[in-house]
């Protein structure tokens, strides 16, 4: 049965936080890489799968953008393997779609091999360039390449972990928050403001500081309106679900903080 996330050891405590260090839509650290090929030609797509199937990998195979779009969002993967020729969504609009959410390696498959393509893959986000016909020695060792250099199940500055603060989840790739289980929902600014201060909780963050980070603008005094107005609603939503206690507290003179 495939779960949404895996824990990743060791737990951390500090001070009553559990800052859960889970790697997010990551596979469980007992299972073999999850490795998902988008490509439009099945015959070729399912060479490549028996190819990595053949070196204990678990494969996927989508035959579209659209398809592997989905299935990203139900499945966790640790690395891409696309095509770029194919209809509706071609290889690079799928990369700048994936790189929006995730930072999974992405190999460019392709018989595109013009450096202006290459150029353009790896400037999009790719991790890689491979052009058909291709050596399989070759693909097999940039694959574990990739997986040697990618520690999301390790690593506890990876900006997409699931965060936890008291009963208060945040999922940075889903864009989903709970209290105690419950949904809470919340405006784009509003849910980048709590990112903000639950990937630090134990840091004051100025106005300013979160005024730059979550509008993307230079500060005035109209932004640290902003802020003020979107941090009331933001903690009213919070006490909505969960009037037991304060997530969110006020530093006088710097800013806000997590209520540890």
């Amino acid at each position: 049965m495939e779960v949404p996330f895996a824990l990743t050891f060791p737990y951390i405590f500090p001070d009553q936080i559990l800052i859960l260090s889970i790697t997010a839509r990551i596979t469980n650290m007992n299972k073999q890489p999850n490795i998902l090929i988008v490509d439009d030609d099945f015959p070729i797509a399912q060479l490549v799968k028996e190819l990595v199937q053949s070196e204990g990998f678990e494969v996927q195979i989508c035959l579209s953008g659209h398809s592997a779009l989905s299935a990203i969002k139900n499945t966790s993967f640790d690395l891409i393997l696309c095509d770029i020729m194919m209809p509706e969504m071609d290889g690079f609009e799928f990369c700048r779609e994936v790189r929006s959410v995730t930072k999974v390696p992405i190999i460019f498959v392709t018989a595109k091999g013009e450096t202006v393509d290459k150029v353009s893959g790896l400037t999009l986000g790719a991790d890689d360039y491979i052009t058909k016909p291709f050596d399989n020695y070759e693909l097999i060792a940039r694959i574990k390449g990739h997986l040697r250099r990618v520690t999301w199940d390790k690593t506890d500055d990876n900006p997409n972990r699931i965060l936890a603060v008291q009963n208060l989840i945040l999922d940075p790739i889903q864009h989903e928050c709970h209290i105690n289980g419950r949904p809470l929902n919340l405006a784009p600014k509003e849910f980048k403001l709590l990112l903000a201060l639950m990937t630090n909780p134990q840091t004051p963050h100025s106005v300013q500081e979160l005024f730059e980070n979550v509008w993307e603008a230079p500060y005035d005094e109209s932004g640290g309106n902003s802020v003020m107005v979107h941090m009331r609603r933001l903690r009213k939503k919070l006490a909505s679900l969960d009037n037991t206690r304060e997530y969110i507290t006020t530093v006088w003179g710097v800013g806000y903080k997590m209520q540890l």
